[in-house]
């Protein structure tokens, strides 16, 4: 009986594969050299995060939650804040190394699981129920749906994480020094992957494992990159639970698939209660209550920097040639590759 393929040395080659890319992309910084920070001098890491940073997790190393920050104005709450991040478990590298240093691991840490992720996802998706074949002998062979193969190539998955590695939407906010949006985005595949185990096996248990993701999703601290990811693995489950209806004709599938999606994000919130409380007691007192729609959406992405699919400088690079686009580069960048975009095709 031919059963589902056991992870092999050939998986374990690509995760070194994405490794070894990812060291080879921050080679300047891996080896901790004076008190280089991977961002620019002028952007969100050098003017705030460090410092967000630094206080937060120096603070805790003595065994104090640093609820207030007493160093801006007469003092902000600082845990309310979502961006201090202080409950991500990744954050923890910010008490091993000093704060330099642990800003470069952490953005090499989220780069290189990013890949991981998508490989375990689309791997995943190689497992095609429908093309499992159970041979009973050399002339009979019957369909299984228990058991899973073919689908995508190792290469195919391989080459899929690279390119959501090094893609612009999310290798640019390296420049602006956009942690919080770093470490939000790169769960998207993992939750797409307990998403699609727990449609294909209906167990609770894979919700749960979403669950948990989605709370990482929370914790890294960019609400609006969680806000894009629920709204991301919405439609997922949308489009999945229409395929599984035209498959079983059986509204209970369908139901069960629907509480799937509101199983994942109540176990995140409640897993991160810690952190959600104290932020929406913030919110009451903050000036972002009453911003306007018009305020909310005036980063809505400019259909003209669609441009940048195929031609990620027209805009200018913000180092050679100033940026002349609307909003800013790193917000509006398409840019995936042009071999992808061939592959694509």
């Amino acid at each position: 009986i031919i059963r589902q393929e056991a992870w092999s040395k050939y998986d374990w080659f690509a995760i070194l594969t994405l490794f070894l890319l990812t060291l080879a992309y921050f080679y300047n910084v891996v080896i901790p050299d004076g008190s280089s920070v991977l961002s620019d001098q002028n952007t969100d890491t050098r003017h705030q995060l460090f410092y967000w940073r630094y206080f937060g997790f120096n603070t805790l190393a003595k065994g104090v939650l640093p609820l207030w920050n007493p160093y801006i104005y007469g003092g902000t709450p600082f845990v309310g804040g979502l961006q201090s991040a202080i409950f991500y478990p990744l954050n923890l590298i910010y008490l091993i190394f000093p704060i330099h240093v642990a800003i470069n691991y952490s953005i090499i840490l989220h780069v290189f699981l990013s890949g991981v992720f998508t490989y375990l996802y689309l791997r995943f998706l190689k497992l095609n129920p429908k093309s499992e074949i159970v041979r009973l002998s050399a002339h009979d062979e019957v369909r299984n749906p228990k058991f899973y193969t073919d689908g995508l190539s190792r290469s195919s998955c391989l080459v899929s994480s690279i390119i959501f590695m090094f893609c612009a939407p999310q290798i640019f906010h390296v420049y602006p020094g956009h942690l919080p949006n770093l470490c939000t985005m790169i769960w998207l595949p993992l939750i797409l992957l307990f998403s699609e185990l727990f449609i294909r096996n209906r167990n609770i248990l894979y919700a749960f494992f979403g669950g948990i993701a989605v709370a990482f999703n929370i914790l890294a601290g960019h609400p609006q990159y969680f806000f894009y990811t629920a709204i991301a693995v919405a439609a997922y489950f949308i489009i999945r639970i229409i395929q599984e209806f035209k498959e079983h004709k059986n509204w209970k599938y369908a139901g069960y698939h629907a509480s799937g999606i509101f199983i994942i994000y109540t176990i995140g919130v409640l897993l991160t209660a810690i952190q959600l409380l104290p932020a929406f007691e913030m919110i009451k007192h903050s000036t972002r209550q009453t911003l306007s729609y018009e305020w909310v959406g005036q980063f809505s992405f400019a259909p003209e920097n669609f441009t940048t699919l195929f031609m990620p400088e027209f805009f200018g690079d913000s180092l050679k040639t100033p940026y002349w686009g609307r909003y800013y580069l790193w917000e509006m960048s398409l840019y995936v590759g042009i071999i992808p975009l061939m592959l694509f095709a």
